[in-house]
């Protein structure tokens, strides 16, 4: 069973995060992902946090050096704020 997914330096974009994030909506064993170092941008931490919403395994998310400003971390803040656990 994988607990762990590094995508590091995968080139992934918003599109493909969109198939990442749907994968975790629903997923029981990862419980922690690594995105650093891709091309994610703040569309993409929102297809994440809408799909974060239905996960309550992961309990750890990388995501340094992506092409997220403040307005991608207020997805993240409004996914706490709704959902501590």
């Amino acid at each position: 069973i994988i607990r762990v997914l590094y995508l590091d330096r995968s080139n992934l974009n918003d599109e493909s995060i969109k198939i990442v994030a749907d994968l975790l909506r629903f997923n029981k064993n990862i419980t922690a992902i690594s995105l650093n170092h891709n091309n994610i941008s703040d569309e993409g931490v929102k297809y994440l946090c809408e799909a974060l919403q239905y996960n309550d395994t992961l309990n750890r998310i990388e995501l340094r050096f992506n092409k997220i400003t403040n307005n991608g971390m207020r997805y993240f803040l409004n996914l706490l704020e709704s959902n501590p656990n």
